[in-house]
């Protein structure tokens, strides 16, 4: 993978949507959710078009999930298919 500055994240200033989506894998639409909920950091308006978020917050974020934040998620359907209880 080449380096690309655009998916880097600067220590301090602002940071667009897409910069934190490469670090954190959620969707758009969760991360929208969590922003409403209070779950992540809060927008900042920075122009009637142009919305960003303070890196310092997402640094803050990021260091502050538990390393299975994000990890693989169990495999419920194998979890089912072992209490099945099959017929004799």
């Amino acid at each position: 993978m080449s380096y690309n500055p655009h998916y880097t994240l600067p220590a301090t200033g602002f940071v667009r949507l897409p910069q934190i989506l490469f670090h954190i894998p959620v969707s758009r639409t969760t991360w929208l959710t969590g922003v409403r909920t209070g779950k992540y950091p809060a927008a900042v308006k920075l122009g009637p078009n142009l919305t960003a978020w303070r890196a310092e917050d997402i640094h803050e974020l990021i260091s502050s999930f538990s390393g299975n934040e994000f990890g693989p998620k169990k495999n419920i359907r194998k979890e089912r298919t072992e209490n099945v209880q099959r017929p004799a």
